[in-house]
């Protein structure tokens, strides 16, 4: 039908326009007054309700503050890399680039909210739209809803939204399905401390580095031995930094990892047996371990009742080929996650340009570029939820 579609193309030039200018001046975790200055300017324009939540979010209101209450979210900061691409509007900020999209994102909960505000005299209860910080640093979520974003008036679901770029995924196609849909994650750090000294007497020396590759093979050995075959599960070992010299063994070092799982029991355990391996071989090898673990984010799941409600409004909304269940799970977590855990969720994954279409790098990628079209899909989906969720 694309009733608000055509309302979105009315304003896709403007919104381009704000997605450029913050994708030219991205900034860091809990950080973000410019790109709060840019989306509360054009709140401002349309006479949106808004406040500022804890200095680094934004939570915008609209619709009556009666019946059913749904929150939409979506992230604004940036990651530190440089941007490697050829854009009019690349990154100013030196080693500070939206290689995730979440330039777009933001742009997209923008567009939602001018669409649904001129739409409010037809919505049959409240929206709250919350523009979150620090999702790669994994504090934003946990902040907002520790602020209360979540309360006064109660949210009864989170809708959220994600791009993808360089894959599989046609522009404005929706991965659409309940259950598990994102990996959940958590990290851990291994620090090793032995006894250092000449690389010609090791009898004189505890080395780490063998304690430390012993443990490397012992935990690499708990997805193969000790999870279900047909359990996904992914451990990566991304920093082993031990000693300067060729000639010396050093004195210390340190290892660190991550986890990524789509059941939370199975990544407790998987991450108890880090700890377990890692301490037993240390200690049989006279070594001693410092070990950590990180933030235990779980996985973001869909809600199935939820995502039976809202994915008829949407296909009818954008049309019923651009929702699809592909039986597809990404092994990329998100803090959107955390909402979750106190309600109902539903968190849709959208083309952004395939690699069929010449989008040929991911996300996290300096190079990564976006399909902007998909801005006019992802806000069509957002409004036709919220009105199928909130008149229906």
């Amino acid at each position: 039908m694309k009733i608000f579609y055509k309302q979105v193309e009315a304003i896709f030039d403007e919104l381009v326009a704000i997605r450029r200018r913050i994708h030219q001046n991205p900034e860091l975790g809990l950080e973000l007054p410019n790109t709060i200055k840019t989306i509360t300017k054009e709140l401002d324009l349309y006479n949106i309700e808004y406040e500022i939540i804890e200095n680094c979010g934004i939570l915008a209101h609209v619709g009556k503050n009666t019946g059913k209450t749904i929150m939409l979210r979506a992230d604004m900061d940036a990651l530190p890399m440089a941007e490697e691409t050829n854009l009019s509007f690349k990154s100013q900020n030196e080693n500070v680039m939206h290689s995730c999209g979440h330039d777009i994102h933001a742009t997209m909960l923008l567009g939602a909210a001018i669409i649904l505000k001129q739409n409010e005299d037809q919505l049959n209860g409240y929206v709250k739209l919350l523009f979150q910080p620090d999702e790669e640093g994994l504090k934003g979520a946990r902040l907002m809803i520790k602020s209360k974003v979540l309360e006064n008036p109660r949210v009864d679901a989170v809708l959220g939204i994600h791009v993808v770029p360089g894959q599989f995924l046609d522009t404005g196609t929706i991965l659409g399905e309940s259950g598990a849909i994102m990996a959940g994650s958590t990290s851990f750090d291994i620090k090793l401390t032995g006894k250092g000294g000449h690389g010609s007497s090791p009898e004189n020396t505890i080395d780490p580095i063998y304690a430390a590759v012993q443990i490397y093979q012992g935990i690499s050995s708990i997805k193969t031995r000790e999870i279900d075959a047909q359990e996904p599960l992914v451990l990566t070992i991304g920093e082993f930094s031990f000693g300067k010299a060729n000639n010396v063994i050093p004195h210390s070092g340190s290892l660190a990892g991550t986890i990524r799982f789509f059941h939370r029991e199975t990544g407790e355990f998987a991450l108890r047996r880090v700890e377990e391996i890692a301490t037993s071989i240390a200690q049989g090898l006279r070594v001693e371990v410092d070990f950590k673990s990180g933030v235990f984010l779980p996985p973001v799941v869909n809600d199935e009742q939820l995502t039976e409600q809202l994915l008829p409004y949407i296909k009818e909304e954008i049309g019923e080929e651009k929702v699809k269940d592909f039986n597809f799970k990404f092994m990329s977590s998100e803090d959107f996650a955390f909402y979750g855990e106190v309600v109902p969720t539903l968190y849709l994954n959208i083309g952004a340009g395939s690699k069929k279409d010449g989008y040929e790098f991911s996300l996290h990628h300096h190079k990564t570029l976006f399909d902007e079209n998909v801005i006019k899909d992802g806000i069509s989906s957002l409004v036709a939820s919220v009105f199928g969720y909130l008149n229906n």
